[in-house]
C-alpha cells in the first residue's frame, strides 16, 4: 500500500531465473491522459501521475538490472486497446532500452519469452505477421502509428493504412 518500487531481491531472483516481466504502463498512461484515476493507483493511495513515474522508475531498475523485459498492453483493461503496443514500446525505450531493443521487446523477446518457435523474426519458415510504417522506427518510434500495411500470416490484409 502506498508504494511501487522495485525490490532488490525480487528483482535479483527474476534476473537469476530469466523471468520475462511486462511492466505494461499504457494503462496508467491512458487513464492519465483521459484524466481519469486508474483503479489500481486509487486502491494504493496514488495518484495516476505518481503511479505512473513509479512505475517508470521501476522499468529504468529492472531494465538496469538485465531483467529480460518484454512488451504487452494489458489490451483489454478499462481504456486500453491492442492498437496501444505503440505506447509501451516507446515507454521501454524511455526508460533505457532505446529505439532497437523496445521494438526487439515486441518482437523477438516476446516471441521467445512465449516459446513461439515460428514468430518475432523476418525469416524463411517463419510466420510472416508484419507491419509496414511510414518511416523508420529506429529513428522515430511515432511511425509506428502510421501503418501503411498490415501483412497476417505471409497475406496482405490492408494496404494504405492511412485511409
Amino acid at each position: 500500500a502506498g508504494g511501487v518500487a522495485a525490490d532488490p531481491e525480487i528483482t535479483r531472483t527474476i534476473t537469476e531465473r530469466n523471468i520475462a516481466v511486462v511492466p505494461t504502463g499504457v494503462p496508467a498512461a491512458n487513464a492519465l491522459r483521459e484524466g481519469r484515476a486508474l483503479g489500481l493507483a486509487r486502491q494504493i493511495g496514488l495518484s495516476s501521475e505518481a503511479f505512473l513515474a513509479r512505475h517508470q522508475e521501476v522499468v529504468e531498475v529492472l531494465v538496469r538490472s538485465g531483467v529480460q523485459v518484454i512488451a504487452g498492453t494489458d489490451g483489454g483493461a478499462t481504456g486500453v486497446h491492442i492498437r496501444d503496443l505503440h505506447g509501451e514500446i516507446e515507454m521501454l525505450a524511455a526508460a533505457g532500452m532505446g529505439a532497437g531493443k523496445a521494438l526487439q521487446a515486441a518482437t523477438s523477446s516476446s516471441a521467445a519469452a512465449l516459446r513461439l518457435a515460428k514468430a518475432g523474426r523476418i525469416a524463411p519458415g517463419y510466420t510472416a505477421d508484419l507491419l509496414g510504417v511510414s518511416g523508420n522506427p529506429l529513428d522515430r518510434l511515432a511511425a509506428l502509428q502510421l501503418p501503411v500495411l498490415v501483412v497476417r500470416a505471409g497475406r496482405k490484409i490492408r494496404e494504405d493504412c492511412s485511409q
